[in-house]
């Protein structure tokens, strides 16, 4: 009976063992999964303590030196968003070929060399700067802060030019950088000495146009306006002298050239209006009349300009005059035409008499004149022009004028006969028997 007993006991013993290893298993499974968990979520120094823990159990001592790699190489990628280069090579170094170590050993080694770049730069040390951002091109801004560089060494050069009177090499360089700083002012500075310079030049070399032109621009800019007038006064002088000798086009241009030094601006006027006074001269001799008479107008009080242009629109004084034209083949006398005139005290008529379509007779009638044609027998058509200035026979009342063909009972042309005598009353307003039909000037 006792053997049966401890037999027993050994049974149940094996089975509490037992139970307590499915329990423990079981356990290790769930620190073993929510070590994994964990390291998804790069929780990699929670991993690797409960991956320590685990010992032996599965792979857990190689997952724990794993997690222990990621949790450095978080270490030294937080150190390099810190700028803490040193530090994090010192990690990436020790972790050799761990993902892309080396690489971050790297951009470390080139961050180090940035910040002292950026060291130098804060010292206004632009050289030094330059060559440590040269050293890491193409790494973060190193490209930027090396144009940045190297615009303040040409700005600082600029200035020592500028400073010390070398304007020329200023403007060079300074058009090189005119975005940056105040770069643009000193750049029109520096141009400004040079173009003074250079005027000074051309004032000593005898080019005063030249000279004057450039003190002109300068305006305010140190002497400049002594320069401008003492360069004038030979400018002036010479225009003068070529428009006392008739050389008015030559003239002009030098007056011109003065702007408003003096009163060149009125002389440059006075010499173009000797050269219109000209053309107006010419137009008058050429017998176009209407044309010189607008000339002289624009001409307004210049000289004789108000003399001429009356003069071109005068009326006709004298008998002669007044007879323009007679064709020779229709000279002799078998009709008389007796012409009255009753117009205004300002108003004049010109009469032409065509036989078809040829001239016989052209006549200006002044207020007051009343006299005789004799004309063959023929047909006739008789053409009148009114107008209260006289341009000629070309341009005859000129475009205010106004021109009429003569309409008789037997259309625009009529019969005079043999020993008849006609007589025709000019401005008779009412009771004529004789009406007039419009023309233009050009068809009179």
């Amino acid at each position: 009976m006792k053997s049966k007993w401890k037999i027993l006991i050994a049974i149940v013993l094996v089975l509490a063992i037992g139970g307590t290893f499915a329990f423990v298993f079981i356990n290790k499974n769930n620190q073993y999964a929510a070590a994994e968990e964990a390291f998804s979520n790069k929780n990699y120094g929670e991993a690797k303590e409960i991956f320590t823990e685990l010992g032996s159990f599965k792979d857990a001592e190689e997952k724990a030196k794993e997690s222990g790699l990621y949790e450095r190489y978080e270490e030294g990628l937080d150190l390099l968003y810190n700028e803490k280069y040193e530090e994090a090579i010192t990690i990436f170094e020790d972790l050799g070929d761990f993902l892309n170590s080396s690489e971050k050993v790297s951009y470390a080694e080139q961050g180090i060399v940035y910040q002292k770049g950026m060291a130098a730069f804060e010292e206004e040390n632009y050289e030094e700067a330059l060559s440590f951002f040269k050293e890491v091109e193409g790494f973060e801004d190193a490209d930027k802060q090396a144009a940045l560089c190297e615009d303040y060494l040409v700005y600082n050069l600029a200035n020592d030019y500028l400073a010390s009177g070398k304007y020329l090499q200023a403007k060079v360089k300074f058009s090189q950088i005119r975005s940056f700083l105040d770069a643009e002012e000193l750049y029109e500075l520096a141009k400004q000495y040079v173009d003074y310079e250079k005027a000074v030049e051309d004032f000593e070399n005898g080019d005063f146009a030249a000279a004057f032109a450039v003190f002109a621009s300068l305006g305010d800019f140190e002497d400049a306006k002594n320069w401008k007038a003492k360069s004038g006064e030979p400018i002036y002088a010479e225009a003068v002298a070529l428009m006392d000798s008739g050389e008015y086009v030559a003239a002009k241009e030098q007056f011109l050239k003065l702007a408003d030094y003096e009163d060149a601006k009125e002389m440059a006027t006075k010499s173009q209006n000797y050269l219109d006074y000209a053309d107006a001269m010419a137009l008058y001799e050429a017998g176009d009349r209407y044309e010189a008479y607008q000339a002289f107008l624009r001409l307004g009080d210049f000289e004789d300009a108000e003399a001429m242009a009356e003069q071109c629109s005068a009326f006709p004084t004298t008998y002669a005059e007044k007879q323009i034209y007679t064709n020779p083949k229709f000279a002799y006398n078998e009709v008389t035409v007796r012409i009255y005139t009753n117009l205004k005290v300002d108003e004049a008529a010109y009469i032409k008499i065509y036989s078809q379509n040829t001239l016989v007779k052209a006549a200006f009638f002044a207020p007051g004149d009343n006299y005789s044609i004799g004309l063959p027998a023929g047909r006739y058509t008789f053409k009148i022009g009114y107008g209260n200035q006289w341009f000629g026979e070309e341009d005859m009342f000129g475009p205010k004028g106004s021109y009429s063909v003569m309409r008789f009972e037997d259309g625009t042309s009529t019969y005079l006969s043999y020993f008849y005598d006609y007589t025709i009353h000019l401005a008779v307003d009412e009771g004529g028997n004789v009406s007039n039909q419009s023309v233009s000037a050009d068809d009179f």
